[in-house]
């Protein structure tokens, strides 16, 4: 895998981050969170779009409710264009130091033009967020997870799920697709044989796997287990392969690919190539974060040495042919500033 070329597509000085992506109407469209910190309760959805992703028009804000929403999904149901939140409410609580999540749900938009989008509306229960949305010819599937019902209190994650929609609003749940490490985030592809492919984040260990599953998607097969520390997964499919794309912890001495610049800059991409076929995953590309830890004396440093570890993941990816491909994802530290970046890369 070659790296042909990574640039900044929008940067304000803000936490930029979390990215999802989509063709619709010939231009490719762009969700991403904007708000001032990794976590901060500011958080609003954006989206801008391209032609020939080179060229970006301004973002135009699309959720911005009282809480902070955040990892958004972008999506194409019908004629119209959907953008679909993961909204989290946290609260201080006594003797602590730090905001915990108290609840968490997704609102949906839509717009048939691409500037005029309808009014949010909750479309899971409580408690219960869409993550990821994929797109096959009789529905469209999502990935789901939850919290705060049930397990060690209300930030303990334990399951992701599969739900399905055929309208983009009223999703109805298909089941389980991991129950175990507290499985959460899970990033999805249709294969064109129309099995459905998942790269599952599990907190317990960061160290995620990738399942495998026919219709109806009731029953799921480990393929992968991958014995290294990353998360934030993301996948696409480029030609007959799939690409994932996940935040590597370089310290862990298991990553592969890892050189001493990526130890040294700690974060980065770990991306890799997952066969169908044979159900093997490969290791192909280690991308290290542009400056690693960044100093409180750096003139965007901060006194909070939280704020300056460095943040990157989240990526969308899509085929462009002939084995080229886009990957759309985020990079900066955990406080401002943050970036969204387009890189563009050959099989």
């Amino acid at each position: 895998m070659q790296l042909l070329s990574n640039n900044v597509i929008y940067h304000d000085g803000k936490h930029n981050a979390f990215t999802s992506m989509v063709r619709w109407k010939g231009k490719y469209w762009v969700a991403f969170r904007n708000g001032h910190s990794h976590k901060s309760d500011d958080g609003r959805l954006m989206v801008m779009n391209s032609s020939d992703l080179e060229a970006w028009s301004e973002p135009q804000e699309v959720i911005n409710t009282e809480i902070d929403d955040r990892d958004p999904a972008i999506f194409v149901c019908g004629d119209r264009l959907f953008l679909v939140s993961m909204s989290y409410k946290r609260r201080l609580h006594e003797g602590e130091k730090q905001r915990r999540l108290v609840n968490m749900s997704s609102c949906v938009a839509s717009t048939g033009d691409g500037v005029n989008w309808t009014k949010p509306q909750q479309a899971l229960p409580e408690h219960r967020v869409i993550w990821w949305v994929s797109s096959a010819p009789d529905a469209l599937y999502a990935s789901v997870y939850g919290a705060g019902t049930g397990g060690e209190g209300p930030d303990y994650c334990r399951w992701t799920e599969l739900w399905r929609s055929e309208n983009g609003v009223d999703w109805d749940r298909v089941g389980i697709i991991s129950d175990e490490n507290r499985a959460t985030e899970c990033a999805l592809a249709f294969l064109p044989d129309k099995r459905l492919v998942a790269f599952v984040r599990h907190d317990e260990n960061d160290k995620p796997e990738i399942k495998i599953a026919s219709p109806p998607y009731h029953e799921w097969v480990t393929a992968v287990e991958l014995g290294f520390r990353n998360n934030g997964p993301g996948i696409g499919r480029v030609g007959d392969k799939l690409v994932t794309a996940a935040r590597a912890m370089f310290e862990d001495p298991n990553t592969p690919l890892a050189d001493d610049l990526c130890r040294e800059r700690r974060r980065g991409m770990i991306m890799g190539v997952f066969d169908p076929h044979t159900l093997q995953w490969e290791p192909a590309l280690a991308i290290p974060h542009a400056r690693g830890v960044m100093s409180p004396l750096d003139p965007d440093g901060h006194e909070d040495t939280g704020m300056n570890w460095p943040d990157v993941s989240y990526a969308s990816i899509m085929d462009l042919g002939a084995g080229n491909f886009v990957m759309i994802y985020y990079e900066g530290f955990k406080g401002p500033p943050s970036d969204i970046r387009a890189a563009m890369l050959r099989m």
